[in-house]
C-alpha cells in the first residue's frame, strides 16, 4: 500500500494536490524510505502545501541526508515564510548542524515565530557561532526569543554567558526571570 501510495499519488502530477499531500503524510509517518527521492524532489513544487508536506515528511523519515536539500531549498525559497518555519521544525528533528549557517541566516528574520525556532533549533548545534548567537537572543525584544535561549542555554557553561544572564536578570520581569535564575544556576552550580 506504501509503494501504491508512493507511485500512484505522491510521484503523480496527475494525482490531486489534497491526494498527494495526504500520501506524503502517510509515508513519512510510515517511515517509508523509498519516498524520500520523491519528497526531496517535491520541496520545490510551485504549491506551498505540497513543499510544507514535503518537509514534514522528510523530517518524519529521520534521514540526514535530506538535510543539504532542505536547506538548499530554504536558500532557494528566502521569501517563503511558512516554508521556512516548516524547514527548521525539519532541521530540529533532523541534526541542524550542516545547516547552521543557514539557520544563523533566518535568525535576523521579522518573523517571531521563525526566529524562536532558530533559537530552538542553534541549541542543537555545538559550536561557538551557535552559543554567541544564543546569547545575543537573551537581548531579543520578542520574549518567545529570549525564552527559546534560555532553554538552549540550559546545559551551556561558558563566563559570557553569565554576565549575559546577570545583565538579563536586571531587565526580566515575570514570567521569564524564574528562567533566567534557573539558567544561571545550572551555568554556575550554585
Amino acid at each position: 500500500a506504501l509503494k501504491w501510495l508512493n507511485d500512484k499519488k505522491l510521484d503523480s502530477e496527475r494525482a490531486p494536490l489534497l491526494a498527494r499531500y495526504a500520501a506524503a503524510d502517510v509515508l513519512g509517518r510510515a517511515s517509508y524510505q523509498p519516498a524520500e527521492p520523491v519528497l526531496t524532489g517535491l520541496l520545490l513544487h510551485p504549491a506551498a502545501l505540497l513543499r510544507k508536506a514535503a518537509v514534514r515528511a522528510l523530517a518524519l523519515l529521520g534521514s540526514s541526508s535530506s538535510v543539504e536539500d532542505i536547506t538548499r531549498a530554504s536558500r532557494k525559497l528566502r521569501r517563503d515564510i511558512e516554508f521556512q518555519r516548516e524547514a527548521v521544525r525539519a532541521l530540529i528533528r533532523l541534526d541542524p548542524t550542516a545547516a547552521q549557517e543557514m539557520l544563523l541566516a533566518l535568525g535576523n528574520s521579522q518573523d517571531v515565530s521563525l526566529r524562536t525556532l532558530v533559537i530552538t533549533a542553534l541549541g542543537k548545534v555545538s559550536s561557538e557561532e551557535s552559543l554567541v548567537r544564543r546569547i545575543e537572543a537573551l537581548i531579543d525584544p520578542a520574549w518567545q526569543v529570549r525564552s527559546a535561549a534560555l532553554r538552549s542555554l540550559g546545559k551551556e557553561r561558558d563566563a559570557r554567558l553569565i554576565d549575559a544572564l546577570l545583565d538579563a536578570m536586571e531587565r526580566e520581569k515575570g514570567a521569564l526571570l524564574p528562567q533566567v535564575v534557573a539558567c544561571l544556576i545550572a551555568a554556575t552550580g550554585a
